[in-house]
């Protein structure tokens, strides 16, 4: 993916955490993504860190941007992360359906699916669409143990 512009940046939360900004990707036009130092992708956390510094301008305060502007940008930031999970979830779920899953897998793909129903109700918190709480991705402990 080749980001041609990034402009706008505003704050996304109130804890400042979070930048949602406008950018311009070659072959996509303009669209709205929300950055943050623990972004899953490898462009997020750099966004970020640019932004903060004013490489795009004065991050604006989170209070100006329209309802209509902040809930594009969840629902676009939500569909990013639900398609992220898709593709995590798809091997487990292939490892169970074929009767071949271990019971971590099992556990791995129980994990993603609750992340995915939790990621499907952000619509439902009382801050939304101007304060998000997103779930935090699933993390799996190295098993060493298995001998």
């Amino acid at each position: 993916m080749v980001i041609t512009e990034v402009r706008n940046p505003q704050w996304a939360n109130a804890e400042k955490t979070a930048i949602n900004v406008s950018m311009t990707v070659e072959g996509f036009g303009e669209i709205p993504f929300t950055a943050s130092p623990d972004d899953t992708t490898d462009y997020g956390p750099k966004i970020f860190e640019c932004a903060v510094a004013g490489e795009f301008g004065e991050v604006a305060d989170m209070a100006q941007i329209p309802d209509e502007v902040l809930i594009t940008r969840a629902i676009y930031q939500q569909r990013r992360k639900l398609a992220e999970a898709a593709i995590s979830l798809a091997p487990l779920q292939d490892a169970v359906d074929l009767d071949v899953a271990t019971g971590e897998q099992v556990e791995q793909l129980t994990q993603w699916k609750q992340y995915r129903i939790d990621l499907s109700k952000i619509a439902e918190q009382a801050g939304w669409p101007g304060e998000i709480d997103w779930p935090s991705l699933p993390s799996f402990e190295d098993s060493d143990d298995e001998a």
